[in-house]
């Protein structure tokens, strides 16, 4: 099912399934696609559906803006992405507030859920996502996974658990930094991984569970691999990150 909302004015959307059971109060997770992607790609590109309903949780995909709202939604000329406080976001005029729209999203959800088994994960750019909104809602979630993504987080909150999963061979996301081109054609200077997760150790006190799969391009580890391989290298399926995910949210 599809939920619209009216946050700050604006109309927003967001993707839900519910296993076929509901015992409610249910565990949510919350999962944030990454830049030209969607809901509906990002719920195929994970198979999250088939571990919710083996394990009996909502999920929960909201859905990002484009930066050229009177135009259709498109990868490469109009991705939906996250305001994720990255000096890319920060060049974005009328940005979103996307840390209320999550907020928002959660406190309506037409569901009965548990307070204290909301989860975080997301991709590339919803993981700088993931780490900005944890930060900004102290005390919401119950543990994140940011998967492939950069801490752009400036401001002190509190210690959460956090995983964080990397591939080696990550053309996006390299692991020690460095001048990337983007699928946009922009050039950019990205850090390192390890600053990123220093930044995200200093700003809350959290010390993340790091793995990095070897051979993984920047792909969602063992999902469908979708992204062309021009863009982010190659998938592989050593590693399956939806449930090696969940196995940590569940700790």
């Amino acid at each position: 099912m599809r939920l619209t909302l009216n946050v700050a004015d604006r109309k927003r959307e967001v993707l839900i399934y519910h296993p076929p059971s509901l015992r409610e109060p249910m565990p949510v997770v919350m999962v944030l696609h990454g830049a030209g992607a969607s809901p509906e790609w990002m719920l195929d590109e994970t198979r999250f559906a088939t571990l919710a309903d083996r394990e009996g949780f909502l999920l929960v995909l909201p859905e990002g803006l484009t930066t050229q709202p009177q135009k259709l939604p498109k990868f490469l000329t109009n991705p939906q992405r996250w305001n994720d406080g990255s000096p890319v976001a920060r060049e974005w005029t009328d940005a979103p507030d996307d840390v209320a729209f999550i907020q928002t999203v959660l406190d309506e959800l037409p569901f009965s859920i548990d307070p204290k088994r909301i989860y975080l994960t997301g991709f590339s750019n919803g993981a700088a996502m993931t780490f900005r909104a944890a930060a900004a809602l102290p005390g919401r979630f119950a543990a994140i996974a940011p998967v492939a993504g950069h801490c752009y987080v400036d401001r002190p909150s509190i210690a959460i658990p956090t995983l964080y999963l990397i591939g080696s061979d990550d053309p996006l996301i390299p692991l020690a930094g460095g001048e990337v081109v983007t699928p946009w054609k922009r050039t950019e200077t990205k850090p390192s991984v390890q600053s990123s997760l220093d930044q995200w150790n200093a700003m809350t006190g959290s010390v993340p569970v790091v793995e990095i799969i070897d051979g993984l391009g920047h792909h969602w580890p063992g999902g469908l691999g979708r992204l062309s391989e021009r863009i982010g290298g190659n998938p592989t399926s050593t590693v399956d990150a939806t449930e090696r995910i969940w196995r940590f949210f569940t700790l």
